[in-house]
């Protein structure tokens, strides 16, 4: 995935605003609090451009793994260092090697483990060259937990027997906790695509909504493929992984005669909301976490409008003022309820920044200028 500046292209918002397109470049008033220390983010002085990553999680029941990766990277700034996102990774630091634009080696000459601010200082003796790229190559390991986040182990039943399996959760900032990164929303980079299968209702929507919002938006869904993974433990209904969205299972397997109209109704729903995504979020980002309405409002909003249009008697519309505008309106009453654009640097705020501001409330402002 290729950086892209935070504009909300010309090509969609027309369609839904009467409003010139939106953009947000400049910085805007916004409510801050406490938790808002600069410290928190990473010094603009470098930025990914493709991680090469590797995870051995053969451990047999799930309860550590080990890992290496090696990030190419840019050099904006004009210092002798850099840093990176980590957040309790047991980091092997004979293991990291930076190599510079020809290839030799560039030693390291400090490495200060920032654990408060969850990042890793790497110092040089001499001045890196602004605009060149390097690599940094890291081992590591940690272990697999049982909290819904970050690197985690689950388990379903096969006849009498248990089963462990490995997935993930990284919003808001738990990809750091897994393995060392850019762990910021405005960093982009590429890595490598993995594959799974999906069958049933959920299948066979999931390609009916994708052409519905291809045809709305007026831009094609950028990957060759989308998978859709059902989890047995997941602490969100799903999460928007670009090409390959995890659900909750309930949220996705669907059986004739035994899931019930509202499980069907959340299954498309929720497939509609992710792959809105696709484009919100994914291949277009806020800079920052303070405009996270803008992904979840625009993608809350399509889950209604979209799925309406392929599920026209279940009358989402009018469900809409009820589970969104009314919902909002009854928890959005008192006088110290956070702005939309809410601005914090604290993992542990942002972290719980998904709630009916960025939902619900969102959306019923969106619906409100639609026309």
């Amino acid at each position: 995935m290729s950086r892209t500046a935070l504009t909300l292209a010309a090509f969609w918002l027309p369609l839904i605003l009467a409003s010139a397109p939106v953009e947000i470049v400049e910085k805007v008033p916004t409510s801050r609090d406490t938790h808002d220390d600069s410290r928190y983010l990473l010094p603009k002085v470098s930025e990914p451009i493709n991680y090469n990553l590797f995870l051995d999680i053969t451990n047999y029941d799930f309860y550590s793994y080990n890992g290496t990766v090696e990030i190419t990277f840019r050099y904006t700034g004009d210092q002798n260092h850099f840093y990176l996102n980590n957040d309790g990774l047991v980091i092997a630091t004979e293991s990291i090697k930076v190599t510079g634009p020809d290839g030799t080696d560039v030693p390291v000459a400090n490495v200060i483990y920032m654990e408060e601010f969850e990042q890793i200082y790497f110092g040089f003796r001499d001045r890196l060259q602004t605009g060149e790229q390097y690599k940094i190559a890291i081992s590591f390991q940690n272990n697999i937990g049982t909290e819904l986040k970050g690197l985690y182990r689950s388990s379903y039943l096969a006849g009498n027997t248990t089963r462990y399996l490995a997935t993930t959760h990284f919003e808001s900032t738990y990809a750091r906790s897994v393995f060392p990164c850019y762990d910021e929303p405005s960093y982009k980079a590429t890595f490598n695509e993995s594959k799974v299968a999906h069958t049933g209702y959920a299948l066979e929507f999931l390609g009916n909504s994708l052409r519905t919002l291809e045809n709305f938006f007026g831009r094609q869904y950028q990957l060759p493929k989308v998978d859709l993974i059902a989890i047995p433990d997941f602490a969100m209904g799903a999460m928007e992984n670009w090409g390959l969205i995890t659900f909750r299972e309930q949220y996705l397997i669907y059986e004739e005669g035994v899931t019930t109209a509202r499980t069907k109704q959340n299954i498309a729903d929720l497939i509609t909301h992710e792959l809105t995504h696709m484009w919100f979020g994914n291949e277009v980002t806020p800079e920052w976490w303070t405009y996270l309405w803008l992904s979840e409002g625009f993608a809350r909003y399509f889950e209604y409008y979209i799925t309406s249009q392929l599920e026209p008697t279940w009358n989402l519309w009018q469900q809409f003022i009820v589970n969104n505008v009314h919902s909002a309106l009854s928890q959005d009453c008192n006088s110290n309820n956070r702005m939309m654009s809410y601005y914090a640097t604290d993992p542990a705020v942002l972290n719980d920044l998904f709630d009916y501001v960025v939902y619900a409330k969102s959306a019923s402002v969106i619906r409100m200028i639609q026309n």
